[in-house]
């Protein structure tokens, strides 16, 4: 478990052409704020984004490189 609950950054999101904000949570799961928004007129994908995959590896990566050092 880490010892953090959430964890946000913002991007320029390709799809919709707009700044969103990507967060994860200490339990792996993930929301984009553009998701509500623009998932209706299919240009969002929703959890299937690649950018929320690559944020929360991103993220869980250096939560475990933090607690092995």
């Amino acid at each position: 478990m880490t010892d953090w609950e959430i964890t946000s950054t913002s991007i320029q999101c390709d799809d919709v052409k707009e700044d969103v904000t990507l967060l994860v949570a200490n339990d792996m799961s993930v929301r984009c704020t553009g998701q509500e928004k623009y998932q209706k007129n299919k240009k969002c994908r929703g959890v299937n984004c690649p950018r929320l995959g690559v944020y929360k590896d991103k993220i869980f990566s250096e939560e475990t490189n933090r607690k092995a050092n």
